[in-house]
């Protein structure tokens, strides 16, 4: 088991007007989706599974105008070089960024701070059984969230949508999408993801 906490850097600051249009303040780079799903119990490093290891890795993440992370590094160590090794080798190869904004609504560079809490994952056969999991809403024109719906189905149902409701986690992601022009559009984001198991023929 995962569990991830969100804590996205607010970036904040007074402004002066140019070319006589109102200036703006800048925005950070916001994650596109839950950071909740870029680590899963797979990515648990194999000598941290055999020593029993376990940690909390804080890291931060450069990203670039494109959205995609540059470069990560560990801020503060889990106290296991494995868990802190693949806590930024997920980050990179997984995030997606909405990126940073200048003051002109221009993207920039900007940077995101988070932590991965790696905790031994249970019995795998206990846990893999047919499920899916559907997170619906609408990320709206200012960057709030709307009608958000979390859909579970399969093993457990009841109780992961007690405790896992990504509505919960979703207020808002502070930074609309944008379409090419770069004018702020509401969109309808929906999220899956699903467990399946197939006999193998013999």
């Amino acid at each position: 088991m995962i569990k991830q906490f969100c804590h996205p850097l607010a970036v904040v600051a007074f402004l002066s007007f140019a070319s006589g249009a109102a200036a703006r303040e800048p925005t950070a780079a916001v994650p596109m989706g839950s950071p909740g799903w870029w680590a899963t119990s797979g990515d648990y490093p194999r000598e941290a599974l055999q020593k029993k290891l376990e940690g909390t890795a804080g890291f931060r993440v450069t990203v670039g105008p494109d959205g995609k992370p540059s470069a990560c590094e560990i801020v503060a160590s889990s106290g296991v070089a494995a868990l802190d090794e693949v806590t930024c080798s997920v980050v990179m190869t997984r995030a997606k960024f909405y990126p940073a904004r200048d003051a002109k609504g221009k993207v920039t560079e900007g940077v995101y701070s988070n932590a991965i809490r790696w905790i031994l994952p249970p019995d795998v056969s206990k846990t893999l059984s047919p499920k899916s999991e559907t997170l619906t809403f609408i990320l709206d024109k200012d960057g709030s969230i709307k009608d958000c719906t979390f859909v579970v189905t399969g093993a457990d149902a009841e109780v992961a949508r007690k405790t896992k409701n990504l509505c919960d986690s979703h207020s808002a992601f502070n930074e609309p999408y944008r379409d090419a022009d770069g004018k702020a559009v509401a969109k309808r984001v929906i999220m899956k993801s699903s467990l399946e198991l197939e006999d193998v023929a013999k």
